[in-house]
């Protein structure tokens, strides 16, 4: 949720991102140092100990001006991250820098919202939104972070109880494009609002004004800001098309197939990957996992080998020469026309069916495994 804070309470944000990235970069470096030096490793207690000694020690009495919680936060999540490195987990964690724009801090314990306002330790005003929100049973933390554009958020971690969603006794598998976001195999589709091209001109010219601005000048930073804010107009509009475009698909199927798609592979084509950036593949089909998971329904993916595109609906031949381009083929063996989307949902819904129905006999395959010729009885 956007926040509003006054004057007052930027300055205080910004000595909370500043406290807590400069404690993320001291205690990082010192657990690099005494590990290239010592083989040692800190822990948790040793810095918590540690920091309680730094506000005392005259230097850095600055760090009493931030609440001691997010301080401890920065700590656990420090503390995870390096721990996570050691098992080979994660990389090795990074330093913060002001540049880059790290700006973030964590918070737990008296939580409050009161209307339109966040009460949290050090702003007994509360922080305003930007409209009010539902009184939550139990708020376990809060996140407040600047974005590039100089806009404040608060993310909120809270309990609350998500009912399922009536079923509808219905399957339905979708086949994801670029023409056309998403074919399902009813015959419905869902089209893209495709915002980096919307925002293609405006973007292109904010880019080329700062290119012309000098280093390390204050227009530059302005404009870097107005750059910044496109970015964030583009990212909010694929995002709030794929969360609309996702929870009605939920609402109006319980089981969902899709394709198994390898979005890092398809990127290697160059003349394609802008198009796939701005599709939002990976972002729709994991929003549509996790509200199935909220809303008691299934989503399912079938093997990433499947021809999905190149077999035929009618028949089950297989076409190898299918090139891309092509929207529309007619089909050797039936001579059928199909249209490539629709028959691609089509045969994905049919593979779901075979792949996830309960064990009678049948021959089930798994992901990852090429398929074989099949036939499928489906009305594209």
């Amino acid at each position: 949720m956007r926040i509003k804070p006054n004057s007052a309470q930027r300055k205080l944000l910004e000595s909370h991102f500043g406290a807590n990235r400069w404690l993320w970069n001291y205690f990082l470096e010192k657990r690099k140092r005494e590990y290239q030096e010592h083989r040692k490793n800190s822990t948790y207690l040793r810095d918590a100990a540690e920091l309680t000694k730094l506000k005392h020690d005259g230097e850095h009495e600055w760090l009493n001006d931030t609440s001691s919680v997010s301080l401890q936060r920065t700590l656990r999540h420090l503390d995870t991250a390096y721990n996570q490195f050691l098992k080979r987990l994660l990389r090795f964690p990074k330093f913060k820098s002001k540049k880059k724009n790290h700006k973030s801090f964590t918070l737990a314990g008296s939580i409050k919202i009161r209307g339109k306002r966040l009460v949290i330790p050090k702003f007994s005003e509360g922080l305003k939104f930007n409209r009010p929100l539902p009184t939550f049973a139990k708020i376990n933390n809060v996140t407040i972070s600047c974005s590039k554009s100089g806009k404040y958020y608060a993310s909120l971690s809270v309990e609350a109880e998500v009912c399922d969603l009536p079923k509808t006794g219905s399957d339905v598998g979708i086949d994801l494009g670029l023409k056309c976001f998403a074919v399902r195999s009813d015959g419905s589709s869902l089209e893209s609002t495709r915002p980096m091209k919307f925002y293609e001109q405006e973007m292109r010219k904010a880019q080329q004004h700062l290119s012309r601005k000098k280093v390390d000048s204050n227009r530059r930073q302005k404009q870097r800001a107005k750059v910044a804010k496109i970015h964030e107009k583009i990212a909010n509009s694929r995002n709030d098309f794929l969360h609309k475009a996702s929870i009605a698909t939920i609402r109006e199927y319980d089981t969902i197939y899709l394709e198994s798609l390898v979005i890092r592979n398809l990127q290697k084509n160059t003349k394609l990957r802008r198009f796939i950036d701005d599709a939002g593949w990976y972002e729709f089909a994991s929003k549509l996992d996790y509200k199935a998971k909220w809303y008691g329904k299934e989503v399912r993916k079938i093997g990433r080998f499947y021809p999905s595109s190149k077999t035929c609906a009618y028949c089950g031949f297989i076409n190898q020469r299918l090139r891309l381009n092509e929207r529309e083929w007619k089909c050797p063996q039936c001579e059928r026309i199909l249209d490539r989307d629709l028959n691609a949902a089509v045969n994905i819904l049919a593979e779901g069916r075979r792949n996830f129905a309960p064990a009678m006999g049948e021959n089930r395959r798994g992901d990852g495994v090429r398929p074989r010729q099949l036939t499928v009885e489906a009305s594209v």
